[in-house]
């Protein structure tokens, strides 16, 4: 809550409906439900945000125009033809959305609160991982695969699809342990 720009009483009436709303039993749970209730506000918040932003660059309108036909008349063009219904409703359109850096904050904001309100699973041990999918493609039945160090770096490595050789294969019949 910003003092001064959000009502204090808004958010303690918002956090304790969150709070009722997950009916907490213990003070984990009730932290839990504080942290979501902060993390909704926020993400409202981003959504007051972009609507001020609209807002202020359809405000900025009149002022635009009228530096426009001040310029136009600096170069002979008269003001009714530099402010026109046509391109006021052009200007209008194209500012209902906040400008590409505005709106590239906003959704890197309302990116990282929903990370942290969903967080992804923990991946889970032996499923992932450079090291397991290497292994399971080397164990692969149905194909043989070699591994060979990619220019000299130690622990890059790259599969080699290759048949097995018959220099490969030793000449007793056993194979090597």
């Amino acid at each position: 809550m910003i003092p001064g720009f959000e009502s204090f009483d808004e958010w303690e009436q918002f956090r304790d409906g969150i709070i009722a709303s997950y009916a907490p039993a213990g003070e984990l749970e009730t932290e839990n439900a504080r942290r979501i209730a902060s993390l909704l506000w926020r993400l409202r918040r981003a959504g007051r945000y972009e609507t001020e932003m609209t807002a202020h660059f359809l405000d900025d309108i009149p002022d635009d125009l009228a530096i426009a036909a001040e310029y136009g008349e600096k170069l002979g063009v008269p003001r009714e033809d530099s402010i026109t219904m046509d391109k006021i409703d052009k200007l209008v359109s194209t500012r209902l959305l906040p400008s590409k850096d505005t709106m590239e904050r906003i959704i890197r904001y309302e990116s990282h609160l929903r990370r942290m309100l969903h967080p992804a699973p923990p991946r889970a041990r032996g499923n992932s991982g450079p090291s397991q999918r290497r292994a399971r493609l080397i164990s692969h039945p149905h194909r043989r695969r070699r591994f060979a160090a990619v220019g000299g770096a130690p622990g890059a490595w790259e599969p080699v699809l290759s048949a097995p050789m018959q220099s490969e294969q030793p000449k007793d019949g056993h194979s090597p342990s």
